[in-house]
Order: C-alpha cells, then structure tokens, then sequence
C-alpha cells in the first residue's frame, strides 16, 4: 500500500463582515481575514489579495499579504456617501491553490457614538 499526501486548498466562510467608524485615519485595522482562513497542510503559506473593490471601495482599502489585515488605505470613509462596501478577497497558499471569500465592509456613522442606536443588518447598516 502506498500513501500519498494530496495538497489542499486553503479555506475561509465564503462572507465575512466587519465594521469601522467613518472617518478613521489611514492604516486603521478593519479587520483580518487571516483569522477566518485556514489550510490543513502543516507547511502551507497563505498569501492574499483583494482582487476586486464593489462598486465604491477601489483604493479605499489595503490588505496585508501575508496576514490577511485589512487597513483603511483612504481616509474618506463616510456613512453618509457609502454605506457598505464589498471586497473580494483572494487566498492563495503556497502550492498555488486558492479560496475566496466576499468582504462587507460597513462604516459606522458617528451618530453611534452620540448613543443613537445602529444595526448591522444583512443588507448593510441602518
């Protein structure tokens, strides 16, 4: 009998959400993807990249290669112009396999910090 090890491809839920104030200065951690990801070979290496930014967030976000950290990369995150935005987001492990995953990113108003009650919803923040 022979045993072969087969490579796997890393995983990660297929959405993530995470929220931030509006206003938040450049390099402020949203969040990280390398959190959710995970890869059962014992020598994997996990690289990613955001590969697509929705229809509001080209430039507004950063993410870190080789740790899946998402930065505010452009401070003009306004509630009041964009409620959320939508990052697709690609892992690629070191055998060249791949998973992907949609980021929601939803800004939070500064009326929450003035005690005003705010949601998160499935369909953005109200």
């Amino acid at each position: 009998m022979r045993v072969y090890c087969v490579t796997e491809a890393p995983t990660v839920p297929a959405t993530l959400t995470m929220s931030i104030d509006e206003n938040s200065a450049t390099d402020t951690v949203v969040g990280s993807v390398g959190s959710s990801a995970a890869d059962v070979d014992s020598d994997a290496i996990l690289a990613y990249s955001i590969t697509s930014y929705g229809d509001y967030g080209d430039g507004m976000f950063s993410i870190d290669v080789s740790s899946g950290t998402i930065k505010v990369a452009s401070a003009t995150l306004n509630y009041e112009s964009v409620t959320v935005y939508t990052l697709g987001i690609v892992i690629t492990d070191n055998g060249g396999l791949t998973c992907s995953t949609t980021v929601t990113v939803c800004p939070l108003s500064a009326c929450c910090d003035a005690g005003i009650l705010c949601v998160v919803q499935s369909d953005g923040l109200h």
